[in-house]
């Protein structure tokens, strides 16, 4: 049967381990039965001391290892406190990055929009001055088939006619601003070409 320790300090503790009282056994060597009973005595003292001593080399490398693993626990806390900093740390770097990125999409949206903007007004407005020089055109013309009628059949243009004319022609020189639209150029074009050959027409007939 194995011994706890504390049972073999209860029995090393019993009055007959007593070492006064071994040796008053061993000083009756005389009597036969004592002297047997001091060696029993002996044996198992020595024995029970052999057990304490093994038991406490035992406590002493439990405590060892248990120390060991305290430490190993300790160090595994620290470890996991550290990867925890450095999950939370990219965690926010992360988040950090895209809300920036966010931010600078808004912008570049933005951006995007405003200069989408700015196109569209420019376009309206371009197009405003194609259908006022195109109405001033078509005016233009509707004026020079007049004056060609007139020409053509003798006939003197009426005062208003001319005061138009003369409003006009300038307007043809002068004010025509989007010259770089093919369309205008092209009828700017054909609309002096016409306005040269009556002139020669008229100077004919003279």
């Amino acid at each position: 049967m194995v011994l706890s320790y504390e049972q073999v300090i209860n029995r090393l503790n019993k009055w007959y381990y007593n070492e006064v009282f071994i040796a008053v056994l061993y000083m009756g060597w005389f009597l036969f039965f004592s002297l047997i009973f001091a060696v029993i005595l002996s044996f198992k003292k020595s024995q029970l001391l052999k057990m304490v001593n093994r038991l406490n080399k035992e406590i002493i490398n439990c405590e060892a290892h248990l120390s060991h693993l305290i430490y190993q626990i300790e160090n595994k806390e620290v470890m996991i406190n550290e990867i925890i900093k450095d999950a939370e740390k990219q965690a926010v770097e992360s988040i950090t990055d895209l809300l920036n990125e966010q931010l600078k999409q808004k912008e570049e949206l933005k951006k995007l929009e405003d200069e989408i903007e700015n196109a569209t007004a420019k376009v309206d407005k371009v197009e405003k001055q194609i259908n006022t020089q195109t109405n001033k055109l078509e005016k233009i013309k509707k004026l020079y088939r007049a004056v060609e009628y007139s020409i053509n059949n003798y006939q003197e243009l009426s005062e208003l006619e001319s005061l138009e004319l003369e409003d006009l022609c300038p307007t043809v020189v002068l004010k025509i601003h989007s010259m770089d639209v093919k369309s205008l150029r092209k009828a700017y074009k054909e609309n002096e070409k016409t306005i040269n050959e009556l002139l020669i027409k008229y100077e004919a007939r003279s």
